[in-house]
């Protein structure tokens, strides 16, 4: 990315300013007139209007200069472990806030980095050192990024203390900073929270909690990525997909093939499997989208959609913007994709440039529906065929939206992101956005307001708002969280002298309806960019869970256990199945392989259970491999044990022997030279040698495809086999044969 994309970012003087709102006059008489819908209406009570203690001291810009909106929407869980739920959200002055959600009282801020630099990310909730209490996870932009110490930071709500510590800098000469917002969901199927970011730095990140990669990561997306995160299972495999959307700079195509061609450019989703490896691409021609998507099933086919908006033309490529009006407005379109990125329906034309995230929602119990805001503070509710139901002005005077603002014609910034829920418990679904100066609560089937409330001078002046309300329950009851940046020195400017707050409102609804997107990435807590909760993973119903029983039962003779599964699950996702075979038989902890195997031997060679000290210096050996499974096995044929329990005669020992190792009985002469040897040499040289013979080798062979396959090898494969036995120890043919792909599709 070169730095004329902060640019792209950039608002006009007006948006940070009082101007947008004082412009219309009053907004007391602006709400919409429009007629509720029947049945009931939503109804809240503004509960407070918390300012914080302190001005914010400072509204800081990014690396480029350029001031962001404020963007952070509230977070809410109990982060101080009181009991008592808390509101979290992040400020232009680099800190995050986190107030009391049942009385708005201001608990404290917590500094994200030590140097200058802004938070526009929406925090995010996760237990990041198992206390049992949600901790505070938020990015960072910083102004300057190699002095900074972190541009994503996990801190303790009750203390302030510092849990999780990342710097996104992963690619030399390019930006660092996290403008996105930070997922949360089971990634890599172990049963635990991972923690999913963009940044600027070209690469996608996924960390268990305590700090370390998921296998497999970063991942090389080859651009910037403004957009967030989602987390799902896209193809619905049982295992979890990333889809993310970066940036894609003309010269990216023409450097790499990063599933583009060249003279393409603008932006391209990808689909990130949980191992890391890029499933899919599709690129969006033209437009940088700085929307986060939105996923879910609103088709009813059963697999989710990928929904967003465009962001902002490439005004400085080709064909972008060009002409006088604008031609192209490749930026102001809605898409939404099917699982394999398809369009579901030809991208829509909104009325103006949009870099807004969607919110996805079910109006009447078909087919879901998309609430989409656009730049100049339009609302928009779209159905899954494409079609427009309606539209409405969201902005303080419900007469000042604009149309036909994209390209290079700047947009006023009103592009804040709606969201959706039963907030008066009827059975049908609301949508709730702020345009400006003014809540609104929509009748999603008919656009009517419900309900309005206007902050400007509750109790002090506010400027352009533009963060996404929170919807959430609270002693039963909905409620309405909205955080803003209070305009405290009456300056009319964004800057220091402003300062921090929240609103809350209570619905007077009896009861809670359902909410089906209540915040920004559809969770107020683990913004996991998905409709729902994130399904656990039933390991034991995958392809891997399936494969790593199989494996248990036929190399260790019992069933695996829930934490054996959880733990191979994500070995064999990230690093594949010979790695699970291989660690299984050679690298196992406690060596419950080696140790399966020398019982195999006492067992099976010398028809007796083995003996504690005997069996564990054994196991020890082949655990260790000191020694090879091979040479234990003809050691074992050869122990005067054997010898005398098979007749204590050379002729009794051979006519034994040979059976065991060949599957045959000797011929005759056979029997007289390997006779003679045992008379010269003894048994334990006899069996040593005898074992590793070609007959031998190609029985054992055969023996392991039988076992682990069901099936006889062909000739090449039994001779080949044979060959590598020679040298290499019996236990790489049962890796082999445990990580092909015929052992994994076999029942």
């Amino acid at each position: 990315m070169s730095p004329h994309m902060a640019h792209r970012l950039r608002r006009t003087a007006a948006l940070g300013t009082l101007a947008a709102v004082l412009a219309v006059g009053s907004v007391a008489g602006t709400v919409s007139a429009a007629t509720p819908s029947s049945g009931a209406v939503a109804a809240f009570t503004r509960t407070y209007a918390s300012v914080a203690p302190g001005t914010i001291g400072a509204y800081y810009t990014d690396r480029y200069g350029a001031a962001h909106n404020g963007y952070s929407s509230p977070a809410v869980g109990d982060v101080t472990g009181d009991g008592v739920l808390d509101l979290v959200a992040g400020q232009a002055n680099g800190y995050v806030y986190v107030y009391r959600a049942s009385d708005g009282a201001f608990q404290r801020r917590i500094q994200v980095d030590p140097t200058p630099g802004t938070v526009i990310s929406s925090p995010t909730l996760v237990d990041l050192n198992g206390d049992g209490r949600l901790d505070i996870v938020a990015g960072f932009m910083p102004q300057n990024e190699g002095a900074a110490t972190r541009t994503i930071g996990g801190f303790d709500g009750a203390t302030g203390g510092v849990l999780f510590s990342k710097k996104t800098c992963t690619w030399a000469g390019a930006p660092c900073n996290v403008f996105s917002t930070i997922a949360v969901g089971d990634v890599d199927g172990d049963g635990a929270p991972d923690l999913v970011a963009t940044s600027q730095d070209h690469y996608l990140h996924a960390w268990h909690t305590n700090g370390t990669y998921l296998a497999g990561f970063p991942v090389r997306v080859y651009d910037t990525t403004w957009s967030s995160p989602s987390i799902v299972d896209l193809d619905r495999d049982g295992t979890a997909e990333i889809v993310v959307i970066p940036d894609l700079d003309s010269n990216v195509c023409e450097q790499s093939p990063a599933g583009c061609s060249p003279g393409q450019y603008g932006s391209i989703v990808r689909v990130v499997e949980s191992n890391g490896v890029i499933s899919a691409n599709r690129v969006i021609q033209g437009e940088i989208t700085i929307s986060s998507p939105a996923v879910g099933d609103i088709t009813g086919d059963g697999y989710p959609e990928i929904v967003f908006t465009s962001g902002s033309c490439f005004r400085y490529q080709t064909g972008c913007g060009a002409g006088s009006p604008p031609s192209y407005g490749a930026e102001r379109l809605l898409h939404v994709l099917d699982r394999n990125l398809n369009d579901v329906f030809t991208p829509r034309a909104l009325k103006n440039a949009a870099q807004t995230s969607p919110a996805l929602l079910n109006v009447n119990g078909g087919s879901g529906e998309i609430a989409v805001t656009d730049n100049e503070g339009w609302l928009y509710l779209y159905d899954t065929s494409g079609n427009q139901v309606w539209s409405t002005c969201g902005r303080s005077s419900t007469s000042a939206c604009r149309t036909g603002i994209y390209g290079t014609t700047p947009s006023i910034g009103t592009d804040a992101s709606p969201v959706v829920g039963d907030v008066d418990n009827d059975g049908k679904p609301e949508i709730v956005f702020q345009g400006e100066a003014v809540l609104r609560v929509y009748d999603a089937a008919t656009g009517a307001v419900e309900y309005a409330h206007t902050l400007y001078g509750d109790p002090l002046p506010v400027g352009n708002q533009v963060s996404s309300p929170t919807i959430f329950t609270m002693g039963g009851v909905t409620r309405i969280a909205y955080h803003v940046l209070f305009e405290a020195n009456g300056n009319g400017a964004r800057d220091g002298g402003d300062r921090d707050g929240m609103f809350l409102f209570t619905s007077t609804a009896s009861g809670v309806g359902a909410y089906s997107w209540p915040a920004f990435r559809g969770n107020a807590t683990d913004r996991h960019g998905s409709m729902g909760a994130l399904p656990r993973i039933d390991h034991a119903s995958t392809p891997e869970g399936r494969f790593i029983a199989k494996a248990y039962v036929d190399l260790l003779g019992r069933s695996v256990d829930a934490g054996g599964l959880r733990y191979w699950y994500t070995v064999v996702r990230s690093s594949g199945r010979a790695s699970f075979a291989r660690q299984t038989v050679y690298a196992s902890p406690s060596c419950e392989w080696a140790r399966t195997v020398v019982a195999g031997y006492y067992t099976s060679i010398l028809g007796r259970a083995p003996d504690n000290t005997g069996s564990e210096a054994w196991t020890q050996d082949l655990c260790n491999r000191r020694r090879l499974a091979r040479d234990v096995a003809a050691f074992f044929y050869g122990l005067p044990e054997y010898y005398n329990s098979h007749g204590g005669t050379p002729e009794s020992f051979v006519d034994a022997v040979y059976p065991a190792i060949m599957g045959r009985s000797p011929d005759a002469g056979g029997r007289a030279y390997w006779i003679s040897q045992v008379r010269a040499s003894g048994s334990t040289a006899v069996a040593a040698t005898l074992y590793q013979q070609q007959e031998p080798r190609e029985f054992r062979v055969k023996g392991q495809y039988v076992y682990l396959l069901g099936r006889e090898p062909d000739a090449a494969g039994r001779r080949y086999w044979a060959s590598r036995l020679l040298y290499q120890d019996d236990l790489e043919l049962t890796i082999d044969l445990v990580s092909s792909q015929e052992y994994y599709q076999t029942p």
